[in-house]
């Protein structure tokens, strides 16, 4: 057994943060002023039943190792070593040679193999070597970064490891899933693969993209004892020798623009494999560079990426500049469309952080005139410029800011201290959800970015989570075609019908694995919801046919929709519709 599954059976999760906040209790589990984000009210809840924590408040949740490197900063390995002595476990010290070291060695020998399985079998697959020529990558670049394909098998990779490998060491690499017979699967099926490597080279996790079809676009390993996402840069092996010549590191959002940017000639760049940097990513960076581009998309979810990350680095005092390339693209497209050339003017042109904040935070606003625009203007961008540490820097930066807005130093500084006064009261407490939904809702940018839940498919989910009888309510021929249901009742979420097949017996987070990671606080959310306990099959007969009437009619009227933005020639795509549209008005008279 691994450290990390005896440090789990052996500490709960509210005597670990019962160490640093006080425990309430709320029904059969328990709250807490949350630690991680500091609160007056209790808005964290834990379940030791399942093992993992979730707060309401900052969105943050997982298991006692998760818990262990938010509240105390630690990489995964040594959220390991803390851990190991509050559960009277012991793990091999690290730096030695023993049991530790091996596992270490270990995983990386099976990622080794891993990327080169990926590999051969891209360079064999044509469609997939074809996808990539359409998306501008050479092969020369494919057998620079190891890009792979992963085979549509369930166990592809499982059989090209076994029996090279320990069991062990394929169930820690998280390339695999335990399977409900009690063998594992293959994570990545039918995706373009990535290799993700620490700053040395070192192979230490994976990303697969879907090159088609339903599904999440991408898919990337889970922590483990080799890979924790906010602690490693992609690329960074790649672009330390350019960034020794030059120390301007560019920094994009995804796999492919780093690889396109890379492939144009422009070495040092990077991604931060997340939605923002963290600090640890910055210390990290800081290493290597000296100045800072961000190129993130130019719509309001990559705004709120350069901004986190614009305040990370003025934390740490490092220079940052901000590239907004033309109609919102990002750097792949651009290059594909305008070269190389034209992207590197972009770089040369890149604004300071300031005027970038500035604009997009001032756009449409009168900033000068209007003394509403001025006072939300003072507190948002003296907010960020609070961050520096270097006094006279900030100062000449608050200089700025007071004459940009039109506005006296003093008076800017007495509103950033009133806004340093107030964050230190405690806020309101939340308002309560409204009373025709039975769960609390998403963060409004989260919803924008998933496709949402009504209330009546959490309420199912929520029974589905409960109640492993959840369809005792259903005849021996309707629990035959459930399956069929369920992929009607959530034919554009299909990571839903994953999640509702995952083993029961594992605990939450690892049953959580099979879904995308937005979506993982609601299921949190839902699982610590206590508005229903019972189980009605009656209740739950009627709550099934209600959702899948209201799928149905969706449906239906997208194929109406698709029918009538049909040409007058697609004969055969018409009566498909129609005919589809017959069996759906059929199944839906059906059930009720």
């Amino acid at each position: 057994m691994d450290g990390a599954t005896l440090i789990k059976d052996n500490l709960t999760i509210s005597a670990l943060v019962s160490r640093y906040a006080k425990l309430e209790k709320r029904g059969n589990r328990m709250a807490c002023c949350c630690p991680i984000h500091g609160e007056k009210t209790p808005s964290c809840y834990l379940d030791d039943q399942k093992g993992f924590f979730h707060c309401f408040g900052c969105g943050r949740g997982g298991d006692v190792i998760k818990f262990a490197m938010e509240v105390e900063h630690l990489s995964f390995p040594d959220a390991l070593e803390f851990l190991a002595d509050l559960a009277g476990v012991e793990l091999p010290k690290r730096g030695v040679r023993g049991p530790g070291r091996d596992v270490i060695e270990g995983l990386r020998a099976v990622n080794e193999a891993a990327r080169e399985f990926y590999h051969q079998q891209l360079l064999q697959s044509k469609p997939s070597m074809a996808y990539l020529k359409s998306r501008g990558i050479t092969e020369n670049t494919v057998r620079l970064f190891k890009l792979g394909y992963a085979p549509n098998a369930w166990d592809g990779l499982l059989n090209h490891l076994t029996g090279t490998h320990s069991g062990e060491l394929l169930q820690q690499s998280g390339l695999f899933k335990p399977g409900r017979q009690g063998r594992p699967y293959d994570l990545f099926r039918d995706r373009i693969m990535f290799p993700i490597c620490d700053a040395y080279g070192n192979v230490i996790a994976f990303g697969g993209r879907l090159m088609e079809g339903d599904g999440p676009k991408y898919i990337n390993s889970p922590e483990s004892p080799l890979y924790v996402k906010g602690r490693h840069l992609y690329n960074l092996h790649f672009a330390k020798p350019y960034l020794k010549r030059e120390p301007t590191v560019v920094v994009c959002e995804g796999y492919m623009d780093v690889i396109q940017v890379y492939q144009a000639g422009v070495g040092g760049v990077i991604a931060c494999l997340g939605t923002a940097f963290t600090p640890q990513q910055g210390k990290l960076l800081k290493r290597y560079a000296e100045r800072v581009i961000l190129n993130f998309d130019g719509d309001a979810a990559g705004f709120k990426a350069a901004r986190a990350s614009i305040e990370t680095f003025l934390a740490l005092d490092t220079e940052v500049s901000v590239v907004r390339l033309p109609d919102k693209q990002d750097p792949d497209d651009f290059i594909k469309d305008r070269g190389v050339d034209a992207y590197r003017e972009q770089l040369a042109g890149a604004d300071g952080f300031f005027g970038y904040l500035m604009g997009f935070l001032g756009e449409g606003r009168d900033i000068r005139q209007d003394p509403h625009a001025q006072s939300y203007m003072a507190r948002e961008m003296g907010g960020i410029l609070t961050l520096i540490q270097d006094p006279v820097v900030k100062g000449r930066y608050l200089e700025r800011l007071a004459e940009s807005l039109d506005l006296r130093l003093d008076l800017l500084e007495k509103v950033l201290a009133s806004q340093k006064k107030a964050e230190r009261e405690p806020p309101p407490p939340p308002p309560p959800p409204p009373e025709e939904d039975f769960f609390p809702p998403l963060e409004e940018e989260e919803q924008e970015r998933l496709l949402p839940f009504n209330s009546k498919e959490k309420l199912f989910l929520f029974q589905v989570m409960k109640h492993e009888d959840y369809t005792s309510f259903l005849g021996e021929e309707d629990k035959q075609a459930l399956p069929q249901i369920l992929g009607t009742l959530f034919h554009d979420r299909p990571w839903v019908m994953e999640f509702i097949n995952e083993d029961r017996h594992q605990d939450f987070e690892t049953q959580l694995e099979v879904v995308p990671e937005p979506y993982r606080p609601m299921l949190r959310q839902i699982w610590l919801s206590d508005a229903f306990v019972e189980h009605d099959a009656a209740k739950m007969r009627i709550l099934v046919t209600d959702l899948l009437k209201q799928m149905i009619k969706k449906l239906v009227a997208i194929n109406k929709n698709r029918l009538r933005t049909l040409p007058p020639t697609a004969d055969d795509k018409r009566r498909a519709l129609m005919r589809h549209n017959f069996q759906l008005m059929a199944q839906y008279h059906k059930v009720g």
